[in-house]
C-alpha cells in the first residue's frame, strides 16, 4: 500500500493547520519565572520516547534537510508534521545548475496516539506530502536564519512555568557539516523564538498559494528572515 499522498500543485494542497503552529500564542508563564534568554534550547535524551521519534523520523522525515528543517510534535491534541528545506544538486548534463525544494509532511491521524495503541509495534499510517520549488534568494535567507539561530542554542535558565499547550517544536539544519537540532522555548518574552516560529509557519503557508502569487509570497518570506537576522546580530 503506498505510504504518501505526492502533490506538486498548489490547486491540490490544502491548508496544513497543526497544534504546533499556533503553540507560541497560548503558552502561560508563572510569574515568578526568571528572565528567559532568547535562544533555541537544546534537545536532551529525555526530552522525545525513542521508539516515537524513530516513527516520526521514518514516516515524515523523508527528505534532506541541510539548510533548514522545522518539526511539529502535538501535545494532547493535532497531528505531527514537518516541512524540510533542501537542495537538489546539479546533474551531470543538466542545464540547471542547483535547484531548492521545500517538502511539507504530515500524519493524518496523532502518530503518538496509534504508537501507544499498538503497543510500540510499528506503524504505516498515510502521510500527506507536498513538495514545492523555492527561489535561491528565499532558500538561502532561511538557510541563513537556521543557522543563526542553532549557533545561539544555549541552554535556558531554570524557570518555573505552566505551560498551555504541550507541543514541541524542533529545528534543524547542517552548521559546519554537521546536524544542530534544538527545541523552541515559547515564552511569551522570547520574540526571537516566536518570529523564527512565525516564519516557519510561513514556509507551510507558501504551499497554499498558486503558483502565480509565489514570487511575491517567497520574497515576504525573505525580508522577514533577514530582519530576523539583523536582529539577531546586532549589538546589545
Amino acid at each position: 500500500m503506498k505510504r504518501y499522498t505526492e502533490w506538486t500543485s498548489a490547486r491540490f494542497v490544502r491548508r496544513l493547520v497543526w497544534c504546533g503552529c499556533c503553540a507560541g500564542l497560548i503558552t502561560a508563564r508563572a510569574a515568578l519565572a526568571t528572565v528567559p534568554t532568547d535562544h533555541l534550547v537544546p534537545l536532551n535524551a529525555t526530552d522525545l520516547d525513542p521508539s516515537y521519534w524513530r516513527t516520526v523520523t521514518r514516516l515524515l522525515l523523508v527528505t534532506p534537510a541541510d539548510l533548514a528543517r522545522c518539526v511539529w510534535l502535538p501535545g494532547s491534541v493535532g497531528t505531527e508534521g514537518a516541512v524540510s528545506l533542501y537542495t537538489v544538486p546539479k546533474q551531470k548534463g543538466s542545464p540547471k545548475g542547483t535547484r531548492y525544494r521545500m517538502t511539507a509532511t504530515q500524519a493524518s491521524e496523532p502518530i503518538w496516539q496509534k504508537l501507544a495503541a499498538s503497543g510500540g509495534k510499528p506503524l504505516d499510517i498515510p502521510i500527506e506530502r507536498f513538495d514545492v520549488s523555492v527561489p535561491e534568494s528565499m532558500a538561502l535567507a532561511l538557510a541563513k536564519l537556521w543557522r543563526t539561530m542553532l549557533q545561539r542554542t544555549a541552554m535556558a535558565p531554570t524557570m518555573s512555568s505552566v505551560s498551555v499547550d504541550q507541543s514541541t517544536e524542533l529545528f534543524s539544519a547542517k552548521v559546519a557539516a554537521r546536524e544542530i537540532v534544538a527545541k523552541l522555548d515559547k515564552n511569551p518574552a522570547n520574540k526571537n523564538n516566536l518570529e523564527l516560529l512565525e516564519i516557519a509557519n510561513s514556509m507551510l503557508e507558501y504551499f497554499n498559494y498558486p503558483a502565480s502569487e509565489r514570487p511575491e509570497r517567497a520574497e515576504q518570506i525573505r525580508k522577514r528572515a533577514l530582519a530576523l537576522v539583523q536582529r539577531l546580530n546586532a549589538p546589545h
